[in-house]
């Protein structure tokens, strides 16, 4: 065997995929990208085509906190609240994307302005003598809304419990952040707070480019030729494609979503998770590509729809400059699963991932762009181009390790949901972790508790039989549902 191929046979599957959609991308004769470098001294930032989608969402709905991104953290022993303050403005400092606010021009339009000699909005709150009213102050803080013309993108809250016992909560601002960007966040937290109570100097490599250079990259990325050769490939990879999914919902559609939501989870034994990994392996298929398919499976049994159209986040940090940087970078990909004809399961995780491939060659293309040159028909309260969310995520990263203390992380929910049901899993050895994600303003939390259960009939029936027709497997998931309906 030659070196390069022993080296592609220990690709893990997900960079086998990201190579063959790079290959098709080259293939296609896109053109040379342009530099990603360093603005002029003095020039100032831009915003992003995300950045500017997410302004206009909260021009829509003033006041929300849909798209705040909170962690919250116990800690325990020695901690020094003045060296974490400290080590939490460095972060801002070092990230553009943390103080760039978004204001209107004389024109009309937003734009990015970058706030100088400013840090983490920080405070203290010692709670010694008032432990009870800490889970209302927690709660009120994720879902504080930020201003985006004034304020830092980086809130943290730090409550004082006893002589040696915290509580910290930090929440940024999705036009600033990313699920990546929190495990730089963390990394980067850990590495300043110990420097600066070792009284050492903190080891972070440098920043070859900031974010606010990575959106005039991206203006210039592209251009009239590159959306032409854009719109018509997704005009092609959606042609004849259903952009509405008829969930069954126990309440009519608002012409405007609250965007409340809740969350229920589901669990699968390790071996499930095994055997859906090896008919994966056998399709030359990733854990994603497998679970997209079974969430097909899984919609077509609620919907009778067998054509269907779902959106993914997407890491979209393809340039090694970017990987360092705390900023939006994550971008909405869509992917058509076509259910038609009654294949078996094993034949569905085969067009699920030619249907993947082909969408990540694409995936630089902002979700908002995509909308703009497609131009789908718009229905009010309803999401453009898909409404199911789906999502595979890695193990979280790990709490900051702080010197002297312990730190454990709490999980806290936010209450909210971007969509009419987002399906997640994370990838990771031992039992298959998943869950549903859904909207107050459709489903109540009884349904999609039946609706957890139904999914994970399909995992169980396509994991034991992969080349059972998908007629048998909707048929076992529909009476799932109803049982646990009737129930």
């Amino acid at each position: 065997m030659s070196e390069l191929a022993d080296q592609l046979t220990r690709l893990s599957p997900q960079k086998r995929a990201l190579l063959e959609a790079e290959l098709r991308r080259r293939r296609a004769g896109h053109p040379r990208e342009p530099a990603l470098v360093r603005r002029p001294a003095g020039q100032p930032p831009t915003l992003s085509l995300a950045q500017r989608q997410l302004w206009l969402l909260d021009q829509m709905m003033p006041g929300s906190s849909a798209y705040n991104a909170t962690f919250t953290m116990t800690i325990e022993g020695e901690l020094e609240p003045d060296l974490l303050h400290r080590a939490l403005d460095t972060i801002v400092q070092r990230h553009e994307a943390l103080r760039t606010v978004a204001r209107l021009s004389t024109a009309g339009r937003p734009e990015a302005v970058l706030l100088e000699g400013t840090g983490v909005r920080w405070e203290q709150v010692d709670l010694t003598d008032d432990r009870a009213t800490l889970d209302g102050l927690l709660d009120g803080a994720a879902k504080e809304p930020f201003d985006l013309a004034r304020d830092v993108f980086l809130r943290a809250r730090l409550f004082r419990l006893g002589p040696a016992e915290y509580v910290l909560i930090l929440v940024v601002h999705h036009i600033a952040s990313d699920g990546w960007s929190r495990g730089i966040l963390f990394s980067e937290l850990s590495e300043l707070y110990n420097a600066y109570r070792r009284g050492e100097e903190p080891h972070l490599a440098d920043l070859p480019v900031q974010y606010g250079d990575f959106a005039l990259w991206q203006e210039g990325l592209f251009d009239e030729a590159r959306f032409a050769r854009e719109a018509a490939f997704w005009r092609e990879q959606l042609a004849g494609a259903n952009v509405v999914l008829d969930l069954p919902t126990d309440h009519p559609r608002p012409a405007r979503p609250s965007h409340r939501g809740g969350r229920t989870g589901l669990t699968l034994p390790e071996e499930t998770n095994n055997l859906l990994r090896r008919v994966g392996r056998d399709e030359r298929a990733t854990l994603f590509m497998t679970l997209m398919a079974a969430t097909g499976v899984f919609l077509l049994a609620l919907t009778s729809q067998d054509d269907i159209v779902l959106g993914s986040p997407v890491a979209n940090r393809l340039r090694p400059e970017l990987e360092g940087l705390i900023g939006f970078f994550v971008n909405t990909v869509i992917f058509r699963v076509r259910l038609g004809g009654d294949p078996s399961f094993r034949q569905l995780v085969g067009r699920a991932r030619a249907a993947t491939i082909d969408s990540l060659a694409h995936q630089e293309l902002p979700f908002d762009k995509l909308v703009e040159l497609l131009r789908p028909k718009r229905y009010p309260g309803r999401n453009p181009l898909f409404q199911v969310n789906y999502r595979m995520q890695g193990v979280a990263p790990p709490t900051p390790r702080l010197d002297g203390a312990k730190t454990n992380r709490v999980i806290t929910d936010v209450g909210a949901s971007r969509f009419d049901l987002g399906i997640g899993f994370v990838d990771a050895p031992g039992p298959l972790r998943g869950y549903l994600e859904y909207s107050y303003d459709l489903i109540d939390p009884t349904t999609a508790v039946a609706w957890a259960g139904a999914m994970t009939t399909v995992l169980t029936a396509v994991a034991a039989g992969p080349g059972t027709p998908l007629s048998h497997i909707v048929g076992l998931a529909r009476a799932a549902l109803a049982s646990e309906q009737r129930a």
